[in-house]
């Protein structure tokens, strides 16, 4: 009997978006620096958990989204310049697509009142289309913009 055979990866995507938030870029940075702070301002996260002196996440997603545990690890973090970098490690019962994936964040200021951030991911997709996986994470990224903006209106 032949064992079906894995599909290969996609090529990379590179997924790349931006807001302007009107809100002072420290203000924006004070909220999404922390590792752990995207339950904050993310509402598909319902737990974030650090190991490892801080470079490995825990995310446990919402049922009502995908559900599982997806595992982070912090590449670069830069306070002066507002940007860090993560990629994803591992994945735990979850149908998330994709492989390789890294992502930034940046914040460049707009203005004394508002900021510009930027949030970008590289991967590749396994077991669901091109464009699925790019509309997924782009949703998820507008999430995000719209959580810090609501959070920050509070």
């Amino acid at each position: 009997m032949l064992k079906p055979q894995k599909q290969p990866l996609s090529p990379y995507i590179t997924v790349q978006t931006c807001r302007k938030l009107n809100f002072p870029q420290d203000q924006v940075w004070d909220l999404i620096a922390g590792f752990d702070t995207l339950p904050h301002y993310n509402d598909c996260i319902i737990e974030s958990r650090l190991s490892k002196g801080g470079v490995i996440r825990y995310l446990a997603l919402s049922e009502n989204t995908v559900g599982g545990v997806i595992v982070e690890r912090l590449v670069h973090f830069n306070d002066d310049t507002k940007s860090f970098s993560y990629r994803i490690i591992d994945q735990i019962d979850s149908p998330i697509p994709f492989r390789n994936y890294q992502a930034w964040v940046s914040i460049s200021e707009a203005d004394s009142d508002s900021c510009i951030l930027h949030w970008g991911s590289r991967f590749n997709v396994e077991g669901a289309t091109r464009e699925y996986a790019e509309r997924m994470a782009k949703t998820f990224y507008e999430r995000c913009y719209d959580g810090i903006e609501r959070t920050l209106s509070k």
